[in-house]
């Protein structure tokens, strides 16, 4: 079938029975969900991701910005508890279950608006194959388990549509579709935007049909904002939103933004999707991307410039960019597979730190004898090293030095000298490391805390020198 004669009949579906929708969108999730384990990534993508697996390793599941994300993993982390997997495997094993459900319900949303039954196979296996969204299903990261509840809002999202066209009462639909989005808010705050994907695409389908457009549009979004206030903190996200991570902003950064949380991630499907326009009644969807474009950029732009995250924020659009990349191009569109797999390789690339992750642990190994040990590190690599590799020391990151006010510190230090004694009676090391101590000796960095605190652990404690390839540290012994 040649590209040109490749024509889409929404409405020409062949019948099918009811059940055979669900059952398949089953069997995409297993085919996703196995795959994206077998390729999943032996190192942690960035500083958020160490933070999460930490928290889930003592239970601390307050996470403010996205205050459902550590909820959920963790009750995913009970349900895997007979597997005993690392706190690490299990937030990484649930980025893969976020991805693959949120590709099962694209395949049900694609379904659901009435292409046949081989173009939304191809879609669907297109959305996964989308370079960011295989790639956060293979780390650690929010956005993973947020493309869940994505092609969720999704899969409503075209049950409103269809009803809107159909007829019958919309308001349940709209409801559910605003509970939807406001419950992805917060798994990850980019969730409150998602409107801006939704409107246009609904629109753009529905323009030219019968069939009412305000009132489902007005209960959806008002379903939205309200329950924005239960799931998810949207006064929080506005002043962060308005703050940033104080990275340069403007203009002069957005080919920046767009190359790297758009154009390369999304690589080849950020070009193709713009060949839909050629097809006819397909410009009003390539119009409604470009459209949706604006207000994730702007937010990528606001928040991230200088500082790529490779598609993470924008993930929501990367089913509509494989949709539309199959309008275009049809059947042959399943040749986009192989660049994008370079893609994504090209950003694993980036973050592969697993042979020093290795070195590292086997000189912690030797280092402690493989005894119990409480390690106090300082650098992000140790950090990652031993959260990913060796599960079974204990973390304590000294950066929280820099949060404690001085007038604190002494009452901090008493309270450590009690821990310490606590964990001797464990039977566990204390160790230093070359990293915490670095951290500590650094004023600029610990806020003028860590000379402070080095000054008193050197006059309290015995500093035993420890060392082997790839570890150094200095064993805290009994006080002198």
């Amino acid at each position: 079938m040649g590209i040109y004669r490749f024509r889409m009949k929404p409405g020409d579906a062949r019948k099918e029975k009811g059940k055979r929708i669900p059952f398949e969108a089953l069997l995409w999730f297993l085919f996703a969900f196995i795959l994206l384990l077998l390729t999943a990534q032996g190192s942690f993508y960035k500083a958020d991701a160490q933070r999460l697996v930490l928290r889930l390793s003592n239970g601390d599941l307050s996470y403010p910005h996205h205050k459902l994300y550590l909820p959920l993993l963790f009750g995913f982390s009970k349900l895997l508890s007979p597997l005993q997997l690392s706190p690490f495997l299990v937030a990484r094993s649930f980025s893969s279950f976020g991805v693959a459900a949120g590709v099962a319900f694209c395949f049900m949303c694609f379904r659901t608006l009435g292409l046949s039954l081989r173009v939304t196979r191809l879609c669907t296996v297109l959305t996964l194959f989308v370079p960011t969204v295989l790639f956060f299903g293979t780390t650690v990261e929010l956005h993973g388990p947020f493309f869940a509840f994505t092609g969720l809002s999704l899969y409503l999202w075209a049950r409103l549509i269809k009803k809107s066209l159909k007829g019958g009462s919309l308001i349940i639909p709209a409801l559910l579709l605003g509970g939807s989005t406001a419950f992805s808010a917060g798994v990850h705050a980019s969730g409150m935007i998602l409107p801006g994907l939704l409107l246009p695409w609904y629109l753009a389908r529905t323009w030219k049909q019968p069939g009412p457009k305000f009132l489902p549009l007005s209960l959806f979004l008002a379903s939205h904002g309200l329950l924005l206030l239960l799931f998810a903190n949207p006064g929080q996200s506005t002043t962060f939103l308005r703050e940033g991570f104080h990275h340069p902003t403007g203009l002069k950064e957005l080919p920046g933004i767009l190359w790297y949380e758009f154009l390369w991630p999304f690589l080849p499907f950020s070009f193709t999707f713009l060949l839909a326009f050629f097809r006819k009644g397909v410009q009003g969807e390539v119009i409604a991307f470009l459209l949706a474009l604006i207000p994730y950029l702007g937010g990528a732009l606001r928040l991230i410039a200088g500082d790529p995250e490779f598609g993470a924020y924008l993930i929501p659009l990367a089913p509509f960019a494989a949709y539309l990349s199959v309008r275009a191009m049809g059947t042959y569109a399943l040749f986009l597979i192989l660049p994008a797999l370079w893609v994504q390789f090209s950003i694993r690339a980036i973050f592969a730190r697993e042979p020093a992750y290795e070195i590292r642990v086997q000189g912690l190994h030797r280092a402690t004898e493989g005894k119990p040990a409480l390690l106090l590190i300082g650098d992000p690599e140790e950090f990652s090293a031993f959260l990913a590799k060796a599960p079974e020391y204990k973390i304590l990151p000294l950066d929280l030095v820099a949060k404690i006010r001085m007038e604190d510190l002494p009452q901090l230090l008493e309270t450590f000298d009690q821990n310490m004694r606590k964990e001797w009676k464990k039977g566990r090391q204390v160790l230093l490391t070359r990293g915490g101590k670095q951290y500590l000796e650094n004023s600029q960095k610990s806020m003028g805390r860590g000379p402070w605190v080095l000054r008193y652990l050197k006059g309290k404690y015995r500093f035993l020198h420890v060392k082997a390839e790839g570890f150094e540290a200095w064993v805290l012994g009994r006080p002198k």
